[in-house]
């Protein structure tokens, strides 16, 4: 029942109904399992113990079966919701929005849980001695970094009066800062907790990540993510002004997209691959915008004239 979230609701709702699309770019994931995960091979897994102890998680009719779970549950929830927003624009039904505090509530907690699984699945496993239990909610809490900074770029961007006033462009930058706070304390203890055990089976993933050319993509992530937007956002007056926000929003987005990144290419490319799968992430994203586009001139903004939330 906060009032800050009416400010990017329905730029939220219009993301996240974009994640059946999603589902048809996991298509060529499924068709490179065999290149991209180590565990899909008969004879490494044969040959290697550890491998061996996860074949009743890390099996390919186990791990399709997780990955539509994830992707028809998402898709679904977020279909659902968009649609009962939409239609408490047309009649204004107060009781659309218990019915959606309802659901919400429940599905934060699965998101929580299911989000947390897919990293493991689809991340993690391209390494699979590897593992984090911490891992999870750093990948859960960059996604919400990347959707609040997508969605506040939107928002501030030409679109239909009346636009959003201070005061939420305040609570918006706020969460940002938290969120993104969190990403990094999750990000940073994890590498803590690896470095000062400095076991041979943790440091094994940072090794192509810190002590090679990968760590100037890392460098990227924490300037783009920390060094250049948390300042702006602890000046009152930037998180206030439209411009100051959406620059932060923006650094913070190109920030997470190097992370992801960072995340999947060391340790199975050369940096060379960098401009590869660069111009690969630029395209799917093209994409993705083309399915985006933007909200009706005649749905709600969140606010009336005057400046007052106008649902939610």
């Amino acid at each position: 029942r906060a009032g800050w979230s009416v400010a990017v609701r329905r730029q939220a709702e219009n993301l996240a109904a974009t994640i059946p699309l999603f589902a048809v770019l996991f298509i060529p994931i499924v068709a490179g399992m065999h290149d991209l995960y180590p565990w899909t091979h008969a004879d490494h897994v044969a040959e290697d113990a550890i491998l061996q102890s996860k074949t009743g998680y890390l099996n390919t009719t186990f791990f399709l079966i997780r990955a539509a779970i994830y992707l028809i549950s998402w898709s679904a929830l977020a279909l659902w919701i968009r649609k009962r927003s939409l239609s408490q624009d047309q009649d204004g039904a107060p009781q659309t929005t218990r019915t959606l505090q309802n659901v919400s509530a429940p599905a934060i907690l699965w998101f929580a849980v299911s989000v947390t699984f897919a990293s493991f699945d689809w991340i993690m496993s391209l390494d699979p001695h590897w593992f984090s239990a911490v891992f999870g909610l750093e990948v859960a809490a960059g996604q919400v970094v990347a959707a609040l900074a997508f969605a506040i770029v939107w928002r501030l961007g030409p679109a239909p009066a009346p636009a959003v006033p201070p005061e939420r462009r305040h609570d918006l930058g706020g969460l940002l800062l938290a969120v993104a706070l969190l990403w990094a304390y999750l990000a940073f203890m994890q590498l803590v907790t690896v470095w000062i055990a400095n076991l041979p089976a943790e440091i094994r993933w940072y090794l192509p990540r810190l002590d090679t050319a990968w760590r100037f993509l890392g460098g990227a992530v924490i300037a783009l993510h920390l060094a250049l937007p948390v300042p702006l956002l602890l000046v009152r007056a930037a998180k206030r002004s439209a411009v100051g926000l959406g620059l932060a929003a923006a650094l913070m987005l190109a920030g997470q997209a190097a992370h992801a990144l960072w995340l999947v290419l060391p340790g199975h490319t050369g940096a060379g691959g960098f401009f590869a799968a660069a111009a690969l992430l630029a395209a799917f994203g093209g994409l993705w915008l083309a399915a985006l586009g933007r909200p009706p001139a005649t749905e709600r903004t969140g606010f009336t004239a005057s400046g007052t939330p106008s649902h939610g």
